[in-house]
């Protein structure tokens, strides 16, 4: 159970259940009514402390504990469950509502969910208690009764057969809103089927409709034993219904039901739910996420529209193109949405065809266009708005029959007429694309009808289905050089949609029968597109007219630009100008297209393209339509890429945005491994037991709440994931060291570093810890500086990036183009940068005048909402013990009172832990030249008080060397790993020979090439160009060792030979030490790690900390060997990441892109 059901809960519980027939003016005056949060298991028995609340069984593995109360002031409380007769010693720590096993805090009237560990039911314990493990007693409890069954799923029988091949199998009620219907089959042909509630001996046409498994409420389609998953809307549940029942409207008859038993022991839902209140009473409920009311004022119509929408969608609703039917085509609709921003559009859209707007043949637009553009004026006035939880409510009104444009069509007063509506994605400039959900079936209304509510009173926030796309697909294969080019449906979510990240038009490119793939191409060699997507713009308009063009931007539709921004675009191919420079289009050919067949079954829905597991299974539902002679025709484009091409450009449509992909332009395509067809990797779901290398698969592991005796029963076992092993090289972050890096949820985001030429980067990636996967984030904004030893923290829905150092190299004086083998480096400004992860934007803060002095290696948290600051390196020689605070509400940095006779020495590559809201933990680091610091230092940070200092007593010793490397908190322990074999001063010999050794600062001034794009990716270093670094002793013949303080009179003279020897000299680096691609490191006994535990569970009280004598050197086991510079993370579970950093070892600054993961062992029980 996820730790966000507590919240779910209380807002589930803020909504008032009421039966759907009421009326707005029934509801004055009603009680709120209980609302279904469990089996009840009683009240917490108080003993000490103002322990109290009441505690609900959710299910088998967790509670609700509601209005829990507890002052705060024991010293060791956790919740605490045992099998014992009574609360003892002899238990196990629940994690609280957060998942955490922290010390409780204090607790005023709190709703709040509690999950057993390692899966663990009620079923196997007795009692429930918050206990104080330090004076063993409990403040207080409730006990579980002798034979009790937790809430749990129920099974019914199946449903009856009467009619229309109606069957399933056995009928499952998941909890109080899910009704699963598996195996179910129907044979679609009955009139006005739908799905159907309700109470009664017997089905009857009084019930409440239940949208299918899409939302929607209209007859049901042809089902051929599919599982299907059914939601309550509203405020219904299953303890208000008798039975559920597939009805028939026109024949007034159930062709299928089953009884539902009363009191039934199920879970509560969890899923949130919305009220909605207007004063409008005509409504109709469209679809499960989307309402219509209105009001009939004079010659004023307004309306309302309420849709649970996600991010960027619209909601559309007006008067069809058909008097008879609901047809889009010849439409007038209303198009509401909200921008970034949060304000609220109404916009006049005319539907002359399923297309953007456009005027090809510039004779007039055609498509989905406002009434602006095609010479009318908007109509619609705003009233109202509102956003709250994702439903967005917009009011806005106009005349219902004249509004004095001949674009508008009036509305069906006093008699019935044919509607339409839909909701969709808006594009990336804010224009609609084509709908995810919209009615196929007529809806007829008339908007002077007597008032009716048909709608909700509630919208349910579903979870949708993670639904991973159907693939990447890519074509790699050398010996192929021609393309055919066709049409074909996007596919919704799981297609073009989930491939790309952008939203599709009607029809997209179809490439050798794939679904828009990642087409590799090698430069010189010449490559033939056969392009099928229609030529006659006469007839079909830009529908169905699609010429075939290549350029440097993903989104295409060149020909619906201005002037200005095609000025910003390179075209490749496919594109050609008059005199005048008038672009116009090459290749259009006929139209062949894959296509949705209206007879397999039912599936020539478009809406239920998702459903299919696969791309395979998606065409080959489809069926092959083309034109007469365009089967053996087609245009014929012929590209030659050369190396002024990018590395990276776009396949699209002239006429149309969003209908292709990507092109990876490579020297050498005979190198790479066929892709085609490949898929993203799946993460399996069972948790593992033993870690080893592996290839790039996701993995979980078991929580164990005692860690100290799991590790000193058990060692610590490994995966590593290599670059090698997987089967999407060009989505693998590059190796560095140095870089920033922070955990949030269940991805990991790193940004910049050092590669092993000591080269800077400033690309951010993320780590998605279940899917295994690295993902490159596209940003924009004010870009940082390439950098290393800066830090990375997460703020909200933000990133905060702070200070580091950069890299580069200095120029000869006697020639200035001449780069002399010397590097250096730069403390960047001590910025501060701001990563949005919603619009992927950076932005940079200034803060007041006074802030830190430039540094790198520094240590930082966000505590309370602000940023503290402690220490690291602000020059070659001068080290930090400043600490800063940061405001980010005020955006001030300010610096708190410093009391002399207590201070931590200065230091840099430190850790800093956030021990609770009132202290933080500062971990060795490093002093200067072989200094080591073996220290701990408590800050406490009480509001309004001043910060003190604390030094912290170390009990038990462990080697000097692992106070440099990063420390990650597990519970109430600090943990560090370290090679089996570090001596007693390596760490710090490292350190020192990595920051003042390699980090000089010349005496000229830095000079830097700023390259823009994204090109820093995977060994392209593209931002700040840096030499390789100073060669050991065992350079290769023929290249002598460069310095920086040795400059020959005839520099100018030797120049070329000079480079050349530089050029030697970083060719034997590469080559050095590099596996080859899928070739794993060799892994030996004398690879091992030790995991040394620092107990810190009494550093608040006693200023005491301990390191474990259970992890001695003797605990070793085969894992990560690196020197410091990796990032040390503790994700979910208790699982250790371990990314980047130098190998150990090496005197050339041999980088790693491996990433570690380790776990404790399934095996031993606490």
């Amino acid at each position: 159970m996820e730790p966000s059901i507590s919240r779910l809960i209380v807002c589930f519980m803020l909504s008032i259940t009421l039966p759907d027939v009421m009326n707005a003016q029934e509801l004055e005056g009603q009680e709120e009514v209980e609302i279904y949060v469990g089996k009840y298991l009683g009240k917490l028995n108080s003993y000490h402390h103002q322990v109290q609340g009441e505690v609900y069984a959710v299910d088998a593995f967790t509670f609700f504990v509601k209005d829990f109360t507890y002052d705060g002031n024991g010293k060791d409380a956790f919740f605490w469950a045992g099998s014992n007769y009574r609360p003892g010693l002899q238990g196990f720590i629940v994690p609280n509502e957060y998942g955490r096993t922290n010390v409780l805090d204090r607790y005023l009237n709190k709703d709040i969910t509690l999950t057993l560990p390692d899966k663990k039911k009620m079923t196997e314990i007795k009692w429930l208690a918050v206990f104080d493990l330090t004076v063993g007693e409990a403040f207080g409890d409730v006990y579980i009764p002798e034979g009790f069954e937790p809430p749990g799923a129920q099974v019914l029988s199946e449903l009856s057969r009467r009619s229309n091949g109606v069957r399933s199998g056995p009928i499952e009620i998941r909890d109080s809103k899910t009704i699963a219907v598996p195996d179910f089959h129907y044979d679609g042909q009955a009139d006005d089927a739908v799905f159907l509630v309700g109470k009664g001996p017997q089905p009857h046409r009084g019930g409440s409709r239940v949208p299918d498994e899409n939302g929607y409420l209209t007859k049901l389609r042809r089902y051929t034993g599919e599982d299907v998953v059914l939601l309550l809307p509203g405020e219904i549940n299953v303890f208000e219904i008798d039975w559920v029942a597939v009805y028939d409207f026109a024949a007034n008859k159930s062709l299928g039901s089953v009884v539902v038993p009363s009191r039934l022991n199920v879970p509560p839902s969890l899923l949130e739910t919305i009220s909605v209140k207007s004063d409008l009473i005509n409504c109709e409920q469209l679809h499960r996420d989307l309402q219509v009311r209105w009001g009939l004022f004079g010659p004023q119509l307004t309306i309302e529209l309420v849709g649970l929408l996600g991010a960027r969608e619209y909601m559309a609703f007006g008067i069809s193109g058909s008097g008879t039917e609901s047809q889009m085509i010849g439409g007038d609709v209303a198009l509401a949405y909200f921008n970034d921003q949060g304000v609220a559009y109404v916009q006049d859209y005319n539907l002359t065809a399923k297309q953007q707007c456009s005027n090809l043949l510039n004779d007039r637009h055609r498509g989905a266009c406002t009434d602006e553009v095609v010479g009318g004026v908007g109509s619609y006035q705003i009233l109202s708005s509102a956003q709250a939880d994702g439903l967005n409510t917009i009011r806005f009104r106009r005349p219902h029959a004249d509004t004095g444009d001949n674009g508008d069509q009036p509305f069906p007063v006093g008699r019935e007429g044919a509607m339409i509506w839909a909701m969709g994605k808006l594009d990336d400039k804010g224009n609609p694309t084509f709908h995810r959900a919209y009615n196929k079936e007529t809806l007829l209304l008339q908007f002077d009808r007597p008032e009716t509510d048909k709608c909700q009173k509630n919208f349910v926030k579903y979870r949708e289905k993670n639904q991973k796309p159907w693939g990447t697909f890519r074509l790699t294969d050398p010996s192929v050089n021609s393309f055919n080019a066709s049409l074909g449906p996007p596919g919704m979510r799981r297609g073009y949609e989930g491939i790309t990240g952008q939203t599709p038009a009607h029809v997209v490119w179809y490439i050798n029968g794939y679904l828009s793939p990642e087409i590799y191409l090698e430069r010189g060699k010449t490559y033939k597109f056969r392009v099928r997507g229609g030529n006659q713009p006469h007839q079909t308009g830009a529908s169905f007219y699609h010429p075939f063009i290549i350029t440097d931007e993903p989104h295409g539709g060149y020909g619906l630009l201005t002037d200005e921004e095609r000025q910003e675009i390179r075209t490749l191919a496919g594109v050609t100008f008059t005199r005048r420079g008038l672009p116009g289009p090459v290749a259009a050919g006929p139209l062949c297209m894959w296509r949705h067949n209206k007879t397999a079954g039912g599936h020539g829905d478009r809406r239920l393209d998702d459903e299919f597991p696969s791309f395979k299974a998606f065409r080959n539902s489809l069926s092959w339509f083309c034109e007469r002679g365009a089967e053996d025709g087609g245009a014929m484009l012929q590209v030659t890429p050369n190396v002024s091409w990018p590395d990276t450009v776009y396949y699209n449509s002239y006429t149309t945005r969003n209908m292709g992909w990507r092109i990876r332009v490579v020297d050498d395509l005979g190198g790479l491994v066929n892709l085609q067809q490949q898929q993203a990797p799946n993460a399996p779901s069972a948790a593992s037991s033993v870690w080893e290398r592996t290839n790039f698969q996701g993995m979980r592991e078991k929580n164990k709440n005692n860690f100290p005796l799991l590790l000193a029963k058990s060692r610590l076992e490994w995966k590593v994931l290599k670059n090698g092993c997987s089967k999407n090289p060009s989505q693998w972050i590059s190796s560095r060291c140095g870089h920033a890096s922070c955990l949030v949820d269940d991805q990991i985001f790193v940004y910049g570093g050092l590669s092993s030429l000591a080269t800077g980067y400033n690309d951010l990636w993320s780590l998605d810890l279940t899917e295994r996967r690295w993902s490159r984030i596209p940003t924009a904004g004010n870009q940082p500086l390439p950098k290393g030893g800066a830090t990375l923290l997460p703020r909200r829905n933000s990133l905060i990036l702070l200070g580091g150092f950069l890299y580069y190299m200095i120029r000869s004086p006697e020639n200035s183009d001449l780069v002399l083998p010397y590097q250096g480096y730069n403390l960047s400004p001590c910025e501060l940068h701001v990563f949005d992860r919603k619009t992927q934007v950076w932005h940079q803060w200034t803060g007041n005048t006074k802030e830190p002095v430039n540094v790198c290696y520094h240590s930082a948290t966000i505590h309370r909402d602000e940023m503290v600051v402690f220490g690291g390196q602000k020059g070659t020689k001068e080290i930090s013990d400043e600490l800063w605070c940061f405001n980010f509400d005020d955006k001030l940095w300010r610096r708190p009172a410093r009391k002399v006779e207590l201070w931590p020495a200065a230091r840099c590559v430190h850790s800093q832990l956030e021990l609770d809201h009132n202290h933080l933990l500062i971990l060795g680091g490093y002093g200067g030249p072989n200094r080591p610091l073996r220290d701990a230092w408590l800050l406490e940070t009480r509001k309004n008080q001043q910060w003190l200092w604390h030094e912290v007593t170390i009990e038990n010793t462990a080697p000097p060397g692992v106070w440099c490397r990063p420390f990650t908190k597990i519970g109430h322990h600090a943990v560090v790993i370290s090679p089996c074999d570090e001596c007693c001063l390596h760490g710090a010999r490292f350190v020192d020979k990595f920051v003042s050794h390699r980090h000089r600062t010349p005496d000229h001034e830095p000079s830097s090439s700023v390259n823009s794009g994204d090109r820093n990716v995977n060994g392209q270093y593209g931002s700040i160009r840096a030499s390789v670094s100073s060669p050991s002793d065992t350079a290769p013949v023929g290249v002598k060792s460069p310095s920086p303080s040795s400059k020959r009179p005839n520099a100018q003279r030797n120049a070329q030979l000079r480079l050349e020897s530089l050029r030697r000299y970083e060719q034997w680096l590469l080559a050095t030490k590099k596996p080859k691609r899928g070739e794993p490191r060799a892994v030996d006994s004398s690879t091992c790690c030790t995991l040394h535990v620092l107990d810190v569970s009494r550093v608040v009280r006693e200023k005491k900390a301990v390191w474990l004598e259970n992890h001695a050197h003797s605990r070793c086991a085969p894992g990560p060997t690196h020197s410091p510079r990796y990032s040390f993370h503790c994700g979910r579970n208790r699982e250790l990441i371990v990314f980047g950093g130098l190998m150990n070892g090496s005197e050339l600054m041999e980088t790693t892109n491996d990433v570690f993961f380790g776990t404790v062992p399934c095996d031993v029980v606490p």
